[in-house]
């Protein structure tokens, strides 16, 4: 029911009525609600029976008739009145209850909104026309003037790269930026940012929610320029966006809230799909137990990202191609090329849970199997790695905090599942590494800022201002 023209068919017989949630585990879900109903009514059989056994013993020459109306009037009372509790409790509930707020990972590769559930924690909003968790953060333009938003857009650059936008952060908020004209109509990045941000609020909505007020991410080495757009980019998408708050900022503050209870000094290591940014942060618990955050110094590369690792692997793969093709690599037909081009960034993840990975390619009539080595992999990637390792040394010395000062390490964004990256930090900071949904952890984290920053507002009746400091 997720293919468009399913959902398109159904909403012409049933205008404005459709309800999309969890299409593929809401039968399981209803079925294991329906196991409650029927414990629950065995339940209330066998108070029928110990009641009937109790009221047996002092009353052996009343009716049987008589008895089994003065049980089931006594149930119905217990029932009507934990159903008058239960009533009670959910009205007190919806009083007292807030607004939604959701937190938003915009991100260069890939992108996540998530809000607070039930329990108030952070859970993150499933895509579920891509099959994910993520969005990806890719535009594409048709020739009959529409835009798609997704994995399918990402997928169409392999055959038309010239009507896709991909990694459009690296550009938002910069001066000059490069604008890209489709059917006649111009798109800076904040345009197509909004793009982005309006299909996450899309999907979110046909699940149910109501997404109006939300946080925002952004690299912490982001100027004024740059927040600025995103803030844009937001308003366009239709939000009331609360504040812009920094990634790392928002990864620490979901770790904090579940992990932490003491001062801490915690690195944040970003790396993401297309930029990369380290920050040292200053976690720190007062004597009342309120926590608070706040940024050291941070450092970064927007032009830095898991792409950069895509190229190095495509250039590996043409070159076993080429020589099981016994072809020059300049001699592979364009359309092998585009293939190879699909296939790197699975097999980079493949290569982060195997030390072997074989790859069929199969294009322009012709075929062949290639096999690859995570260890050649590293070889070739070693530049960038040191590229990274470098800047934690830059901010480290901008701090003045020596490695060992630091108590926590958070790796985040999702090209921090190359062992590669986790074995070179590990070799800075022994010990002292934690992973926990990498490419979802800044939307998590956001999802709390929102939070926090809603209650806020809501205590002191004013609009914030803007601060580097952000209250667990």
């Amino acid at each position: 029911t997720l293919m468009p023209m399913i959902r398109s068919a159904v909403e012409a017989l049933f205008p404005g009525r459709i309800r999309v949630e969890h299409p593929d585990l809401a039968v399981v879900k209803g079925a294991a609600l329906s196991a409650l109903e029927l414990g629950q009514d065995t339940k209330r059989e066998e108070q029928k029976m110990e009641l009937a056994i109790d009221q047996e013993t002092d009353q052996e020459k009343i009716d049987q008739e008589k008895i089994d109306q003065g049980i089931d009037q006594k149930i119905d009372q217990e029932i009507d009145q934990i159903l008058d509790q239960e009533i009670d409790q959910k009205t007190d509930q919806t009083e007292t209850s807030k607004p939604a707020v959701y937190g938003i990972s915009l991100g260069g590769a890939y992108s996540a909104i998530a809000t607070l559930g039930a329990n108030n924690l952070p859970e993150v909003i499933e895509n579920y026309a891509d099959g994910s968790g993520t969005l990806a953060s890719a535009v594409y333009f048709t020739e009959d003037g529409e835009f798609v938003v997704g994995k399918v857009a990402k997928n169409q650059a392999e055959i038309e790269p010239e009507r896709v936008i991909q990694y459009v952060k690296q550009e938002i908020g910069k001066k000059d930026p490069r604008i890209y004209t489709f059917n006649g109509i111009d798109y800076d990045p904040i345009r197509i940012s909004a793009l982005i941000l309006k299909r996450i609020k899309e999907y979110a909505e046909e699940q149910g929610h109501e997404v109006k007020d939300v946080v925002i991410t952004c690299p912490a080495y982001f100027g004024n320029e740059e927040r600025e757009a995103t803030k844009q980019a937001g308003i366009i998408a239709g939000f009331n966006v609360l504040n812009i708050v920094n990634e790392p900022t928002a990864a620490a503050l979901y770790y904090c809230s579940h992990e932490l209870n003491e001062s801490r000094k915690i690195l944040v290591f970003d790396l993401g799909g297309g930029t990369f940014d380290v920050t040292l942060i200053d976690f720190s618990v007062d004597e009342n137990g309120k926590s608070m955050i706040e940024i050291i110094a941070s450092n970064g590369d927007d032009r830095l990202g898991g792409v950069d690792w895509d190229a190095v692997l495509n250039d590996y793969m043409l070159e076993v191609y080429a020589g099981e093709s016994e072809v020059q690599v300049n001699d592979i037909p364009h359309e092998i090329k585009q293939r190879i081009w699909a296939e790197a960034e699975d097999v980079k993840k493949g290569l982060s849970f195997t030390s072997i990975r074989g790859v069929s390619i199969t294009a322009a009539g012709e075929s062949a199997r290639i096999i690859l080595t995570r260890d050649e992999f590293e070889r070739r990637t070693k530049h960038l790695v040191k590229i990274t390792t470098r800047l934690v040394n830059v901010v480290l010395e901008t701090a003045g905090v020596k490695a060992e000062e630091v108590d926590l390490v958070l790796l985040v964004g999702g090209s921090t599942l190359m062992p590669m990256i986790r074995s070179a930090v590990e070799a800075l900071f022994p010990g002292r590494i934690r992973v926990e949904q990498p490419d979802l952890v800044v939307a998590k984290g956001a999802a709390l800022s929102a939070a926090v920053e809603w209650r806020d507002r809501e205590e002191k009746n004013v609009v914030m201002a803007k601060s580097e400091y952000i209250y667990c």
